[in-house]
């Protein structure tokens, strides 16, 4: 049992309203009793400064064993009042006594060297109040009335909303750039916000509103992933990028959009990652339409593409769906500038890639049928290679003639040939056509969908999307 409450078992408090509401409250936001009531009193001084016409020297104390309040200010006796905040003029001494809004205190005469506290002593030295005396008086209730009490219990509950804010906060900061989770509450035209449940407060008397803004983020509207949509009570998954308790709204703000999203993704889902055999060297990203990882691994057994696939591409698929469909290609990172930017351009065939190092510039030529798929759909796959190997890479048709053998012409053919199908795509042609899905023919036949769905970036709505679409192309 603490020193307070062994006194407070000792002396039955006075003023027991107080104590109830701070017990609701102490129990309520798990906050400090101490920490509480130096609140309350701050609130209260705050208050009664602004009320009062002595605004500068008012101290506002509650009683650690009473809870009793007192609310006091020290005046200094002169002549003429220049300073309404600590002064008093001779001529209103007595009418001060007399006042019963105000209750002397103790007072300090010059050449006496005591302060007089006794009040049968302070009344016998009212004559002998002269210039320089400190008078040091204590207000009553009364002087400032019901509108008085109801701005110090709104002060209160702000201050009470900022300490549980900073309490959370604090909490939150360490899991600043990393993934948090919750649920839709609301959405406007600037964003949406996301609970967290965090605390145990609960809607009561400190405010209107139900919900407590302590307790969500803020995802905005450019931080979502393009073309997504959320419902109320939707789950949402995102990274904490701002924790700030002094910010107007929700103290923290989430993002969906930032490439880092991504990493977190993949770091929770990959265990090789989690514990460094698996690192992700860089990322590029255009949110809601593609992104780019380089990986590599620690040890030479562990393949860092295929751990990051996942059996039958459950890992990828995982990300994927989370990123609501938003395409990602796994690429293994390599020392060598040019190995690595021939990685980033797959599934492009290169023929030569000349390097400037002093300009960081890369000329990397291809075959002509190969322009389209190298650069990409509005330049996705150039824009996202030269951020993830940090070149600056220009694409160049090729003049010299390439040597391919029959069986990669074929290949190659058929991965033209499916990916012109605009709702399937050269990428996911590729990952087809190495499966042995070679023609919209064989596609267009597959009995069980779990066939195509279980492929590497695959899942059955996906696969199903990439069978209807090989029939109609077909009936064209």
């Amino acid at each position: 049992m603490d020193n307070t409450k062994q006194q407070r078992k000792g002396k039955e408090p006075k003023n027991k309203d107080l104590i109830n509401q701070l017990d609701v409250l102490e129990r309520e936001y798990n906050i400090e009793r101490e920490t509480l009531l130096v609140l309350l009193e701050d609130a209260m001084q705050f208050a009664a400064r602004k009320a009062a016409q002595y605004n500068k020297n008012i101290v506002v104390s509650i009683d650690r064993v009473t809870y009793n309040i007192k609310c006091m200010v020290k005046l200094y006796v002169v002549n003429t009042v220049e300073d309404p905040g600590d002064e008093i003029a001779l001529d209103n001494v007595k009418e001060l006594f007399s006042n019963h809004l105000f209750k002397v205190m103790a007072i300090s005469i010059p050449g006496e060297d005591t302060t007089i506290k006794d009040p049968v002593e302070i009344q016998s030295k009212i004559d002998k109040i002269d210039l320089g005396t400190e008078i040091e008086i204590e207000f009553s209730p009364d002087f400032f009335g019901r509108v008085f009490a109801q701005t110090v219990w709104n002060l209160f509950c702000q201050r009470i909303r900022q300490t549980q804010r900073r309490k959370i906060c604090s909490q939150y900061q360490e899991r600043l750039n990393q993934l948090v989770a919750g649920e839709v509450r609301s959405i406007d035209r600037e964003g949406v916000m996301v609970g967290f449940q965090l605390g145990n407060a609960s809607a009561n008397s400190l405010t209107a509103n139900p919900r407590h803004l302590d307790d969500e983020a803020f995802l905005p509207r450019d931080e979502k992933i393009p073309g997504e949509n959320f419902d109320i009570g939707h789950p949402v998954t995102a990274l904490l990028i701002e924790v700030d308790p002094d910010r107007q709204g929700a103290a923290m703000v989430i993002s969906r959009a930032k490439p880092e999203f991504v990493t977190k993704l993949f770091e929770r889902e990959v265990s090789e990652i989690g514990d460094g055999t698996v690192t992700i060297k860089s990322i590029a990203r255009i949110p809601g339409f593609r992104s780019k990882i380089a990986v590599t691994s620690s040890e030479p057994r562990v393949d860092p593409v295929g751990a990051c696939v996942g059996q039958r591409g459950s890992r990828v698929r995982n990300v994927v769906s989370e990123l609501s469909g938003e395409k990602v290609d796994i690429i293994e990172w390599n020392a060598d500038p040019t190995k690595f930017i021939a990685n980033a351009l797959k599934p492009a065939t290169i023929v030569k890639i000349s390097l400037d190092e002093k300009s960081k510039k890369a000329i990397v030529e291809v075959p002509e049928d190969q322009l389209s798929l190298t650069i990409g759909k509005r330049a996705q796959n150039a824009r996202l290679a030269s951020t993830l190997t940090g070149w600056r890479i220009e694409v160049q048709k090729s003049e010299a003639p390439v040597e391919v053998n029959e069986f990669e012409a074929g290949l190659r053919k058929a991965i033209e040939t499916i990916g012109t199908v605009e709702a399937i795509g050269p990428e996911a042609a590729e990952i087809l056509v190495k499966n042995g899905f070679s023609s919209l023919e064989g596609i267009a036949a597959v009995e069980d969908v779990k066939d195509i769905a279980d492929l590497e970036g695959f899942d059955t709505a996906r696969a199903n999307t990439v069978i209807a679409a090989a029939k109609a192309a077909l009936q064209q």
